[in-house]
């Protein structure tokens, strides 16, 4: 029988993602107040013998990420601009990867304007340390583990980068749960935020991938008054 799995968050995580990771079995450690905290915590429980799974800078994680892509082929012909939340860059990496042989297909990543590690990295060459501000997307908040992948793969593959505002990304969610039905988290919406607001310049079909709705029925309510 397998060890049991060890997540580890801050404890400024979304309550909704705690609530579902406690239901789910696992053993879940929260530590320190940002992404920053958790990551650097499970770097040293690594350090320590234990096995590491980022969610971001790991081959694996990033290659299942861009099955994303084929999924859309399946669904969709012609050009296509796909738009995707950026934090640690895995799904944008594993997006154009699966892009770049596409002529047709343009990848867009939408980052938080107050969390811009990864274009920071981009056109710094390098990781570099940013300040990291409060948002409602919390999931693509944070900096990046040192000598991540993803960057010189977002470098390579992605299309564009582009940020956008708070105010923003809650139109994106009214949105969304107004004129969708969907509900998704700040992170989940982040995506729909900058096709809204005229940030995405779209070859085709324009398509935003929506992912995650860790989000408390008091934030949401909060959005949509």
């Amino acid at each position: 029988m397998g060890r049991q799995a060890t997540v580890v968050l801050s404890r400024n995580a979304s309550p909704a993602k705690v609530s579902r990771l406690r239901r789910s079995g696992v053993d879940l450690i929260e530590v320190g107040t940002s992404f920053d905290d958790a990551e650097e915590h499970a770097l040293t429980l690594a350090a320590e013998g234990a096995h590491y799974l980022s969610a971001y800078n790991d081959p694996e994680v990033i290659a299942g990420q861009g099955t994303i892509g084929y999924e859309l082929e399946r669904q969709l012909e012609g050009d296509l601009t796909v738009v995707c939340a950026v934090g640690g860059g895995g799904l944008a990496a594993g997006l154009g990867l699966w892009a770049c042989m596409r002529p047709g297909v343009r990848i867009v990543g939408v980052e938080s304007e107050v969390s811009t590690a990864v274009s920071t990295a981009v056109r710094a060459g390098g990781n570099v340390t940013v300040d990291i501000g409060q948002t409602l997307a919390d999931g693509v908040a944070g900096n990046i583990e040192p000598g991540s992948v993803t960057t010189g793969l977002i470098a390579r593959h992605v299309d564009a980068l582009v940020t956008v505002s708070e105010a923003e990304i809650h139109m994106a969610l009214r949105y969304l749960t107004g004129e969708r039905g969907y509900i998704a988290e700040g992170a989940g919406a982040v995506p729909v935020a900058a096709l809204l607001a005229g940030k995405v310049e779209s070859r085709g079909r324009a398509v935003a991938v929506v992912s995650g709705r860790n989000i408390t029925l008091p934030a949401l309510a909060s959005v949509l008054a």
